[in-house]
């Protein structure tokens, strides 16, 4: 079922390097009101364990679990004949394309990073400073420059996108052991050694999310301007189920 009571206006156009294109699209969409699924166990500590993940799923998506962590997400609200219902919407949107300072210095921070892992080992070989210095900065111009090209050509559009209705259940949930660690310097000599604290038990949950219908809904698409592709899509919903 796909829902459009009306024509679709047209979007305002987004200035290229004039900053940011803030504004407010009405629209027609589905009314939602947050609805607990069900719990998951929380997240634990302990002095013991193994690293690991495993996944529970729950019988007829129904949680047996109590006091757990409650886990919300936005229900479309149905009419008496089990339709969604639609009301009028407001969208406040901000518009612009990636910057590319932004990018190339995270793009130089992780190049550092890889320069100084991977300098590591000559510098260590020979002693030199000059070695580690060379590395650091290699990698960071190498990084700054190739985060900055991955956003040069990024452009942004308003349009108008069909979005699905999800309707969600809480299937189940995975459970990931880490460890918990830190560095200790040893009794002799010049070394260190790592130290096992204890184990991070950590759940996240696997929610379905299945289409009821959908509605067009103003979005910020992100494109490239030389080749027009997609980049990708604020916000953009997608079903998981059928």
């Amino acid at each position: 079922m796909k829902i459009q009571a009306a024509p679709l206006p047209t979007l305002p156009k987004v200035p290229h390097n004039k900053g940011p294109l803030e504004v407010s699209i009405d629209f027609v969409g589905p009314a939602r009101q947050d609805t607990n699924l069900g719990q998951i166990p929380k997240d634990f500590y302990t002095s013991r364990g193994r690293t690991g993940s495993k996944h529970t799923e729950f019988p007829n998506a129904q949680s047996p679990i109590r006091d757990g962590r409650e886990i919300v997400r936005p229900q479309p609200v149905l009419g008496a004949d089990g339709a969604p219902v639609l009301v009028a919407s407001s969208k406040q949107i901000k518009a612009q394309a990636d910057s590319a300072l932004k990018h190339g210095i995270i793009g130089a921070l992780i190049g550092a990073g890889a320069g100084l892992f991977l300098g590591a080992f000559p510098a260590i070989a020979t002693g030199s400073g000059a070695v580690w210095g060379g590395a650091i900065a290699g990698g960071a111009a190498l990084g700054g420059g190739i985060g900055a090209l991955s956003v040069a050509n990024d452009r942004v559009r308003l349009e108008w996108r069909e979005q699905p209705i999800l309707t969600h259940r809480l299937r189940g949930y995975t459970e990931r052991v880490s460890e918990d660690s830190h560095t200790q310097k040893d009794t002799f000599g010049n070394g260190s050694h790592t130290v096992t604290d204890g184990y991070w038990h950590r759940f996240t949950p696997d929610v379905g999310a299945k289409s009821l219908g959908t509605y067009m809904e103003p979005m910020v698409v992100h494109y490239d301007a030389r080749s027009g592709a997609i980049r990708r899509v604020e916000g953009e919903l997608t079903a998981n189920e059928s």
